[in-house]
């Protein structure tokens, strides 16, 4: 979980030592599993030893190799670009469509891999003046397969989708009886 921070006021900085003042880190945390989260904001690489007076940030694989990049807004400053790295693992990436073809926002998904479900809503926005992908992500980590994802449309019905590929981006669109990918392929 990535935290973009800044401080509301600039007098901040002449206030007392309390306040981390007007420019600040931004955090990262890292998911342990059942609520709880280690702070590793300090070895996120480079940028983590920058302050900035941040806005917004938004995910999104930018460099399509599978994890999320984020960009993050700052207040009189240029955005800050950071790339994820880290080791891979497989994923999947999913493009919940209604029946235009449009973001089904509203939408929620469980994707159903080896090792655990994981679950995840689509919505417009998650951050101020920000956008994600409108795609979801789920990083499967050493998983090989998704045995199901179950998708509950935004008007309460839902629909099961069985034995989907994995490190491909697909796209379910409501009322097709199929999944399609992106790079043309059907199932």
């Amino acid at each position: 979980m990535f935290v973009a921070t800044g401080h509301v006021y600039p007098i901040t900085d002449q206030l007392l030592d309390i306040f981390l003042g007007y420019a600040q880190n931004s955090l990262m945390f890292h998911n342990l599993g059942k609520g709880q989260f280690k702070n590793v904001s300090g070895q996120y690489g480079p940028a983590a030893s920058l302050k900035s007076v941040s806005r917004g940030c938004a995910a999104a694989d930018f460099d399509r190799d599978g994890d999320l990049d984020i960009i993050v807004n700052n207040l009189d400053s240029t955005p800050l670009f950071l790339e994820n790295q880290s080791p891979g693992g497989n994923w999947l990436e999913l493009r919940i469509q209604d029946e235009r073809g449009m973001p089904a926002y509203g939408a929620r998904v469980q994707v159903n891999g080896e090792s655990r479900p994981q679950v995840a809503e689509l919505y417009s926005s998650a951050s101020f003046l920000s956008q994600s992908s409108a795609a979801l992500h789920f990083g499967l980590g050493k998983d090989q397969h998704v045995k199901s994802i179950q998708v509950h449309w935004p008007d309460g019905s839902q629909r099961e989708y069985k034995d989907i590929p994995i490190n491909r981006q697909a796209i379910v669109k409501k009322n097709s009886g199929d999944v399609r990918y992106a790079d043309g392929s059907g199932k």
